[in-house]
């Protein structure tokens, strides 16, 4: 590599995969176990997993990394229940705009060494920026907007308000 990662990179990474690929094959299945039930007492039938990355640690290649390992997870493991689409919700415009510049156009993608060269000509990932009203496209999406789109405006308790339409815009009429 050019650039070389930061050990937290390589780390949040191979965490990743590890907890979801190998853990139950070690019997370390405690691990996904323990971060099931802590997710699902959170936040029923949403599992998640979190990185903590100090600033400046390069996130962004991490979300990067982690998607491609999803997306060809989902196109070539038989069976596979990760996903090919993606939602990152920056917390302010700031981070948007810098998060826009480095995924707009797949840019990350296309100019780090984050696909193997022999797979470049099957990575396929429609990228949807706030405020874009694009069909999803089914071989695989990823939504990048900033918190603020996730509320109804026009209001001082910010009650969330739907987040499909929120990125999408309103479903058609029949």
């Amino acid at each position: 590599r050019e650039r070389k990662l930061f050990f937290c990179q390589t780390e949040a990474v191979e965490t990743a995969i590890y907890i979801t690929e190998a853990a139950n094959k070690f019997a370390d299945d405690w691990i996904i176990n323990d971060i099931r039930d802590a997710n699902e007492s959170a936040n029923p039938g949403l599992f998640r997993l979190a990185f903590k990355m100090a600033t400046g640690s390069g996130k962004t290649w991490v979300m990067a990394m982690v998607m491609v390992w999803c997306h060809f997870h989902k196109k070539r493991v038989k069976g596979s229940d990760l996903s090919a689409n993606f939602l990152v919700v920056a917390p302010n415009v700031i981070v948007y705009q810098r998060l826009e510049k480095d995924f707009a156009s797949n840019r990350i993608f296309n100019e780090l060494p984050l696909i193997p060269p022999e797979w470049k000509g099957s990575w396929s990932q429609k990228v949807i920026l706030r405020g874009e009203s694009a069909p999803p496209d089914p071989s695989g999406n990823l939504f990048l907007t900033n918190i603020h789109q996730l509320y109804e405006s026009g209001t001082d308790n910010w009650t969330p308000a739907n987040a499909v339409e929120a990125l999408l815009g309103q479903a058609p009429k029949d």
